[in-house]
């Protein structure tokens, strides 16, 4: 049995790390407002960026699953910085509504 298990954990390791695609909104609760037009990088290796849609929408494809931190741009505004996880499924839905992100830095797990 413990044989099987490691031969398992082998070749569980030795499986490519699948690539997945993150969406979302970025939006603001309090506000009642979305961000359209709004810059939207992922730190990731390499850095991905893109631009929100008129609802605030955004996509990043081939992201491995993981944490990674999230830069927002809004115009007049500091710079957002929140964080989220990706899962090894096809599409992780990430809403990035600012009214309610903390400091990634925060003592907070993912």
């Amino acid at each position: 049995m413990r044989v099987f298990m490691l031969s398992l954990l082998a070749l569980t390791l030795a499986l490519p790390v699948q690539a997945e695609a993150v969406y979302g909104r970025v939006y603001e609760t309090l506000q009642s407002k979305v961000f359209a037009n709004t810059r939207v990088v992922l730190l990731s290796d390499p850095k991905q960026e893109t631009t929100t849609d008129s609802a605030g929408a955004y996509w990043f494809r081939n992201v491995k699953p993981g944490a990674y931190l999230v830069q927002i741009f809004v115009p007049d505004q500091e710079t957002v910085v929140g964080r989220l996880i990706v899962y090894p499924r096809p599409t992780t839905i990430v809403n990035l509504d600012l009214s309610i992100i903390e400091d990634p830095h925060h003592d907070d797990e993912y």
